[in-house]
């Protein structure tokens, strides 16, 4: 058995979208996930969420509220049923349109599942 709980699995990726910028940071550990998005290099809203185990209960709030925008707190909740761990999100982003929000969504369930192939191909990132 492999017991990779001190691990921390990391991808980072910048892409652009509607001539906007994105920065994607996601940490992977065992028990918890941290996920960043931005435009810029600064921290925006902080969310955490967690799923009840053996239920699809989430519960989540806002530990820093700099927009009053849902987004991270959303984010973390969707995030934290799939994974069924504790999860941080940080969200520096202008939510201009429904478009931007599903391209984020996206994206940040593209690196989750690119982290979880290489885990159960390899074990290490």
């Amino acid at each position: 058995m492999n017991d990779d709980s001190g691990m921390c699995r990391t991808v980072f990726e910048t892409c652009e979208f509607d001539e906007q910028e994105y920065h994607f940071l996601l940490n992977s550990y065992s028990e918890s996930c941290f996920v960043w998005i931005g435009t810029s290099i600064t921290y925006g809203d902080l969310a955490i969420a967690l799923k009840r185990p053996n239920d699809q209960v989430c519960f989540s709030t806002k530990l820093i509220d700099k927009t009053g925008s849902p987004v991270a707190e959303a984010l973390a909740m969707k995030l934290a049923k799939k994974m069924g761990k504790q999860v941080f999100v940080s969200c520096n982003v202008e939510m201009e349109s429904e478009k931007v929000l599903r391209f984020i969504n996206q994206k940040v369930f593209e690196m989750n599942l690119k982290l979880e192939q290489v885990k159960s191909n390899s074990g290490t990132v």
